[in-house]
């Protein structure tokens, strides 16, 4: 695929694709990350895509993964349990 063919997908896809990242994320900054990431993975992958009428879909699947993952790393965030809200150790 031509990066002139994957810029009309873009541009077909992008709204509904950040629809549903920012529905699923709840976070703006995280729904813009994983779109670009999506439209990143779905460029790499393009050849896996069986029926292009499906183009949709198959970009929402690779969103639902990504959202998926980001929630997952938003769990892992390190807190600094070893300190009260007044600044004070535990």
């Amino acid at each position: 695929m031509t990066s002139a063919l994957f810029q009309d997908v873009i541009e077909r896809h992008e709204s509904d694709v950040r629809g549903f990242l920012r529905r699923r994320l709840r976070n703006p900054t995280l729904a813009e990350e994983a779109t670009q990431e999506t439209f990143v993975r779905a460029y790499a992958k393009h050849e896996t895509l069986r029926d292009p009428a499906k183009m949709g879909a198959w970009l929402i699947g690779i969103a639902r993964r990504v959202s998926a993952e980001a929630q997952r790393r938003q769990r892992l965030v390190p807190v600094d349990v070893g300190r009260r809200a007044n600044g004070h150790d535990i």
